[in-house]
Formats: structure tokens, C-alpha cells, sequence
């Protein structure tokens, strides 16, 4: 077993034996309330990086996107929807606006062009993170080419 999994089993196994295995799920004002603070956390660290944005273009559109996902999955949430393990900002903000949520004309734009750089291409219609995982699978594929 490698050291990584023998950690791992270590701290469940601590985990498990301290209490903190509770299943009980928060209320929902909780997990609201949880969504909208860790999207104000993102948010911030946009801020941070924004002046380094000539060399942190991609991280710092993340961060914003990464803040926007955060705060539209809150507001589902305080509409009692369950939102879905999507990282689309303009299939949120769409589904947002189906419950009440009313965006002016630079915010949908802004969902709109921020989710070219977060989500998907607006002209390929590729996900940025399917590019990044076939990348990173060539790379796998090469290197086990070249231990045989």
C-alpha cells in the first residue's frame, strides 16, 4: 500500500473514531449561508490576484468564475432547488433567472463571456477542463509509452 492510501485509512479511521463521520445534513440556511461566504472567499482572492492579472489572466478568471458558481448555487439553494454538480455560470444563471433572479444586460454578458474562459468555448463548444484532462491523459499515455 502506498504511503498516500496508509495516510489516508489513518485519518478516516481518526475521523471515525473522534465523531466527526456525522451524516446529519446542515439546514439549509446553513448551507446557503455556506455557499455565499465561500463565494465572497473566491471573490477576494480575485482581488489579490487582479494585480498580478498580466500574468494570472487564467487563475484570476477562475477565481471570479469559481465566485459566480458558488453565489448562483446559494441562490438555488435559498429557492429550494438542489443545484446539480454543473460548472456551466450561464446554465445556472438561466436556471437562477427561472426563479426570480434578475440580472441587467452587463451582468448576463459578463456570465456569458467569463463562462468562455471558466466552462466552455463559446466557438468550439469544448469544455476548458476536458482539453486539460485529454492534455494530461496524452501526457499519461507517452509516459508509460516510454517505460516500455
Amino acid at each position: 500500500m502506498r504511503l498516500i492510501e496508509k495516510t489516508k485509512n489513518k485519518l478516516e479511521k481518526i475521523f471515525h473514531d473522534h465523531g466527526f463521520n456525522d451524516i446529519r445534513k446542515p439546514h439549509a440556511e446553513g448551507l446557503v449561508l455556506q455557499y455565499f461566504v465561500r463565494s465572497k472567499q473566491f471573490l477576494s482572492a480575485a482581488e489579490i490576484v487582479e494585480n498580478e492579472v498580466s500574468q494570472l489572466f487564467m487563475p484570476y478568471l477562475h477565481l471570479q468564475g469559481q465566485s459566480i458558481e458558488l453565489a448562483l448555487k446559494g441562490y438555488l439553494l435559498a429557492c429550494e432547488l438542489e443545484p446539480k454538480e454543473i460548472h456551466d455560470l450561464a446554465k445556472l444563471a438561466s436556471k437562477a433567472e427561472d426563479h426570480g433572479l434578475t440580472l441587467k444586460q452587463i451582468e448576463a454578458s459578463s456570465i456569458v463571456l467569463l463562462n468562455h474562459y471558466y466552462f466552455q468555448d463559446l466557438s468550439t463548444k469544448k469544455s476548458l477542463n476536458q482539453d486539460i484532462l485529454l492534455s494530461h491523459r496524452k501526457q499519461q499515455a507517452a509516459q508509460c509509452l516510454a517505460k516500455k
